[in-house]
Parts: structure tokens; C-alpha cells; sequence
């Protein structure tokens, strides 16, 4: 009896073992875990894997639309990664519908990731349900000279006699 027990419990406390999350330079398995959890609808933790500076925007779009948005399907396509390995194209095929609709789309959807400090961040994302921008909030915007007003010049002062 304590030799089944004994067993039961090593092939349990084994079969814990095995249940891992991705590390956080693991790409393929980060895409992974941030599509199962938009398709589950952990928006929270979807939310965590995007961007710093977008994720605020990110978590309130899918706020906006999470009782009404069903995934059923979501597949990774391609992923390409640049040659400095801090950037990478993920393209996938995702399969939703929104409530009260039941027509089923299919759209393909390219991320894109970006290396921060040593873990993987949802950087963009067109097609699909929620798309975010691709402009870099931390970089300040360029301004046209041309749209800046100059300030006015005084007119130089009149020395004619009077």
C-alpha cells in the first residue's frame, strides 16, 4: 500500500515539474503564452506583455470590447527575427467574432516584438480585433520648421529726423 502511494506520488510531484511558463527571452514561447491568454481573455496578463508605454492603451481597448470578443482560433505563421535580435515580425491567423455578431472572421495579423531589457514586448499590431501604433511614444515627435511660428521682429527703430 505505501509502495502505490509512494509511486502516486512521485509521478504527481512529476508531472508538476513539467508545468512551466516561457522565460522571458523565449519568443516563441512569450507569443505563445500572450495569444492564449487574449484568446482566454487574462487581459491583464495579455496587458503585461505589451510595450510599457502602450500597455495602459493596450489593456483599456481590450477593456472596451472583452464581453462582446471571442477568439476561437489563433496560429502563428512566421516569426522573423532581425539580425541584431532586438526586433521580430510575428505573423499570425486569428479566427473571432464580437458579440451580437455570428459571423466568424479570418484575418491575418503581423506583430511586432521588440527587446526589452532582456524580455519580449508586444511592440505593434495590425489586423485583428485590437490594433495598436506603431509610434514610439518615448521618441519625441519632429516638428516642421515650416509649421513653427517665427516670433515677430519689431520694426528696426525710425532715426529719421522728424
Amino acid at each position: 500500500m505505501a509502495t502505490i502511494l509512494l509511486t502516486a506520488l512521485c509521478l504527481l510531484l512529476g508531472a508538476c515539474a513539467g508545468v512551466t511558463t516561457p522565460s522571458d527571452s523565449d519568443l516563441k514561447g512569450v507569443v505563445k503564452m500572450f495569444h492564449h491568454d487574449l484568446r482566454w481573455k487574462y487581459i491583464k496578463a495579455a496587458a503585461a506583455r505589451v510595450a510599457p508605454e502602450q500597455s495602459a492603451d493596450f489593456l483599456e481597448k481590450l477593456e472596451d470590447i472583452e464581453k462582446d470578443l471571442n477568439i476561437t482560433h489563433l496560429e502563428v505563421r512566421s516569426i522573423i527575427i532581425s539580425k541584431d535580435e532586438n526586433l521580430a515580425t510575428v505573423k499570425a491567423k486569428i479566427r473571432y467574432f464580437l458579440i451580437p455578431s455570428t459571423i466568424v472572421k479570418d484575418e491575418k495579423i503581423v506583430q511586432v516584438w521588440k527587446k526589452i531589457g532582456g524580455g519580449w514586448f508586444l511592440f505593434s499590431q495590425k489586423g485583428g480585433p485590437i490594433e495598436t501604433s506603431e509610434k514610439e511614444p518615448d521618441k519625441p515627435e519632429e516638428k516642421n520648421p515650416a509649421e513653427e511660428k517665427m516670433p515677430e521682429k519689431e520694426p528696426p527703430p525710425d532715426d529719421s529726423p522728424r
